[in-house]
């Protein structure tokens, strides 16, 4: 009878672990599982200096829900590299073993991703998207917002008129 406390065996039955994983290039659900241990032993270490999970929302600015679906290995893709730095920053915790867990090194990191939009942008964005907004506030901010595109753009709404 198996001891019920001792982790079940998941090893493949043809050969070993070792020799799976050496003898293919790390797939994205391998990456995610070590991942996923890695964020696991960043949070006891933070949870040891007595960081609670809000306090490491606050220092890093990942948010709860994300960190935990990282250490659940609960995410489709690839983690992003600025919160996962921003993370282990907080925790204490290396980003260079983060790194190694999803197969990448600084001579071949995930791609940057765009910068954040300006607060006054998402507030903006919020306000088109919001259904309590009036049509009236949300027509006038499409058409500022228009205005604003031909200006960048270098048009001007009376340019089918003769100068004079």
């Amino acid at each position: 009878m198996r001891d019920q406390n001792r982790p079940r065996d998941n090893r493949p039955a043809n050969g070993t672990y070792r020799d799976r994983v050496a003898g293919s290039p790390l797939t994205p659900e391998v990456a995610r599982a070590r991942f996923s241990a890695w964020v696991e032993r960043a949070l006891e270490g933070a949870r040891a200096q007595g960081l609670t999970d809000r306090e490491i929302q606050r220092i890093s600015g990942v948010s709860t829900s994300t960190f935990h679906r990282w250490r659940l290995a609960g995410i489709k893709g690839l983690p992003k590299m600025p919160q996962v730095r921003a993370f282990a920053a907080a925790t204490g915790a290396r980003v260079e073993d983060a790194m190694k867990a999803l197969g990448m090194t600084d001579a071949d990191p995930e791609p940057t991703p765009e910068p954040p939009l300006p607060r006054d942008v998402v507030t903006i964005m919020r306000r088109l998207s919001d259904p309590n907004t009036p049509e009236s506030e949300r027509e006038f901010i499409r058409m500022t917002l228009q205005m604003l595109a031909e200006r960048a753009g270098g048009r001007r709404r009376d340019s089918g008129q003769a100068a004079g």
